[in-house]
């Protein structure tokens, strides 16, 4: 079944913390994965697609960012997909349109995903999704997104340029909340085999 991180009952919350205890307190999230992409199922990037197809007790707990009109739509087409994917542990987190941030009823987005996170135990985040591009330092940075460079820097990724766009802010975000974030394989445009060009040298 896939859940409305927001509208979690105490029993799922529950439930959901047993998940997280069983993957060493480490979840997986992942921005818009389909944003730009055709609403039919078959023309989704086919990673996104494997990961979704894996068997859930081997898939650490997975929470997809979408924006709070589509959800709907996704939460209906996982659970009405025939089988061929296995929506058992997905979590859906809503978002503003064109824009990463969790959008909830009755209090701030942010503060109640970092409540919710804490509650379950959420230590460790692998992250991923559209869009991760590349900022010149020189344009400048905000405060979370010069923390999370600098944690990347303690991961041995020395970095000339910030990480903007919509993964580059969750990843600021929750890094300044508390959590070990770790870039996944699964960004866009750009990945980890990007970080190539916009490494600079330890002592530079």
């Amino acid at each position: 079944m896939v859940n409305n991180i927001f509208e979690m009952t105490e029993g799922q919350v529950v439930d959901l913390r047993k998940e997280v205890d069983k993957f060493n307190h480490k979840v997986r999230v992942i921005v818009h994965p389909f944003y730009g992409v055709s609403d039919d199922q078959t023309d989704r990037t086919p990673a996104i697609i494997r990961l979704l197809k894996s068997r859930s007790d081997r898939r650490i707990p997975l929470f997809i960012f979408e924006e709070a009109d589509k959800c709907s739509l996704y939460k209906q087409d996982l659970q009405n997909s025939e089988g061929s994917l296995n929506s058992t542990g997905i979590y859906l987190v809503p978002t503003v349109t064109g824009a990463p941030h969790p959008v909830a009823k009755s209090a701030s987005g942010w503060e109640l995903l970092v409540d919710v996170f804490n509650q379950v135990e959420v230590k460790d985040i692998l992250l991923g999704g559209r869009y991760l591009k590349y900022q010149d330092l020189a344009d400048g940075e905000a405060e979370y997104q010069r923390v999370f460079r600098k944690q990347l820097e303690k991961q041995g990724m020395i970095l000339e340029s910030s990480l903007g766009e919509c993964v580059g802010i969750v990843a600021g975000k929750l890094v300044v909340s508390g959590f070990k974030v770790q870039l996944s394989n699964l960004c866009a445009p750009l990945g980890l085999s990007d970080f190539r060009g916009h490494r600079r040298r330890q002592g530079k």
